[in-house]
């Protein structure tokens, strides 16, 4: 699946996108220029990021790309993104498993916020 991008493109589409292909999974977008700790998340539309792209441009989103080479995608349009996974009803981190596919990270998550549920809403 390529995702394509433009000038009208939003964060939240990206996010609404990448959401209904990998439920357990989240991406979320920071602010570059940020150094401090605690980073600024940008949402919104991301034409004034674009500026050294070309009018549009797509980034591959499919299953089989890594955390990384997704990330790494949306860096080089400015974009710093970062790949979350469900665990249970929180949001971890893929920093020790970069190199797994989406794929993998999205059934991971939905392993283990199964076996994360409260016995009352387990099947």
């Amino acid at each position: 699946m390529k995702l394509l991008i433009n000038d009208n493109t939003t964060t939240e589409k990206i996010q609404e996108v990448f959401g209904s292909l990998y439920p357990f999974l989240r991406i979320i977008f920071y602010a570059q220029e940020t150094a401090h700790p605690q980073r600024r998340l940008v949402n919104g539309n991301v034409a004034h990021l674009l500026a050294h792209a070309e009018e549009y441009c797509f980034v591959d989103i499919s299953g089989h790309r890594t955390v990384s080479e997704v990330e790494a995608d949306f860096l080089s349009l400015g974009l710093q993104a970062q790949i979350l996974r469900k665990s249970g009803s929180v949001w971890i981190e893929t920093l020790l498993t970069r190199n797994w596919p989406l794929e993998r990270q999205n059934h991971e998550g939905e392993l283990l916020s199964a076996a994360l549920a409260p016995v009352s809403s387990r099947k």
